[in-house]
């Protein structure tokens, strides 16, 4: 199983070019997307966007955002029908002031939002995708080739999270791979240039049909390679803040009550037992709350929603702005426990009995 995770600045003004791969895989287009998909065997693929890339204007709500962000993104996606269905997109929080129109626009957020959004939305999306692939090989594959400004740092950081997590979840060894293409050429040549660029009635085929010759060919090189191991998860188990809170506003939500504290103090005994060694502790948390792997699931989600009910457009005289509230370190632990908790459940699972003395 390869999972493979683009990041994507604007598409619109991308040129078309081909992409070969160190490996000898090769493809064209405006991105490499289709070189994802047709030469470097990505089964599933998750293309991480801001939502800085869409006007604000018209917009009353966090779920409007993403969708507008989405809709805009799929029209560039130009892949074929029966490839669309391995792509899915992850709408990051940005940060950036433009000029729209008359207004001006600003949209507010701490990074770490950003990097707690890609690494959450990723994890829930993705521990799916893999779950039951014990004994098999799982690859990441990252390309920042199209990412831009802090979004490929903020992704490195977060996949590298999401590999160990997924390592822990399946007891096995998760290949992490980062790759970039060669920037696109300056082309002397105004006219093959504009040649090069998106046809206004098909944004997925260039002005004009060119030759082989006339094609920039990018080289798509592998920056690193980490091979990841399920203890590595504890070198991402230092929290920057109290663990007790998941989201700094839980007005509109549910996870300020009882239910969810009495979760977070089994999740904090489950990592801590996991990281002094204390197995015979973890398993007893375990047996003792058989559904909490499903119950951390369930208040992931919770949390996301969460943080979209909470963020604000607000609009006065030629002025926007979305804010968003913080997510906070208690995310990471409740990810790192359910990665904990699926992997320890597999193993027992796969355990036989001790035959017993006399």
């Amino acid at each position: 199983m390869k999972i493979c995770i683009s990041t994507w600045g604007n598409p619109e003004a991308w040129r078309y070019a081909g992409y070969v791969s160190d490996e000898g895989a090769a493809a064209r287009g405006f991105s490499t997307l289709n070189l994802l998909v047709e030469g470097m065997g990505c089964d599933k693929i998750y293309i991480i966007v801001l939502n800085t890339l869409v006007s604000l204007q018209g917009l009353n709500s966090y779920d409007d955002v993403e969708r507008r962000v989405a809709e805009y993104v799929e029209n560039y996606l130009c892949l074929k029908p029966e490839h669309r269905n391995r792509v899915e997109m992850v709408v990051a929080p940005g940060t950036m002031k433009k000029q729209v129109g008359n207004f001006n626009e600003h949209f507010s957020t701490d990074l770490r939002n950003t990097r707690l959004k890609i690494l959450t939305e990723l994890y829930l999306r993705v521990i799916n995708v893999v779950s039951g692939l014990q004994r098999q090989k799982v690859e990441v594959l990252l390309d920042v080739t199209h990412g831009i400004n802090y979004l490929p740092v903020i992704a490195s950081e977060a996949v590298e999270e999401l590999a160990a997590s997924i390592s822990a979840s399946l007891g096995e060894p998760v290949e992490l791979e980062i790759y970039n293409a060669d920037p696109f050429p300056g082309i002397e040549d105004q006219r093959l240039r504009g040649r090069l660029a998106r046809s206004k009635h098909n944004l997925c085929h260039p002005v004009e049909d060119l030759g082989d010759h006339e094609i920039p060919m990018l080289t798509y090189s592998r920056l690193t390679r980490i091979s990841i191991r399920p203890w590595h998860i504890t070198g991402f188990m230092s929290y920057e803040e109290s663990v007790g809170k998941l989201v700094s506003d839980v007005r509109e939500c549910e996870l300020s009550g009882n239910e969810v504290r009495s979760l977070v103090e089994v999740v904090r005994r489950i990592s801590a037992a996991y990281r002094v060694g204390a197995v015979v502790e973890l398993i007893k948390l375990i047996e003792g709350n058989r559904d909490i792997d499903d119950r951390i699931y369930k208040t992931l989600l919770q949390v996301v929603r969460c943080w979209q009910r909470n963020a604000r457009i607000e609009v006065r005289e030629r002025f926007i702005e979305l804010t968003t509230k913080k997510l906070l370190d208690g995310i990471r632990l409740l990810i790192h426990a359910h990665s904990i908790v699926t992997g320890a459940k597999s193993t027992l699972e796969e355990l036989e009995p001790v035959p017993k003395l006399g």
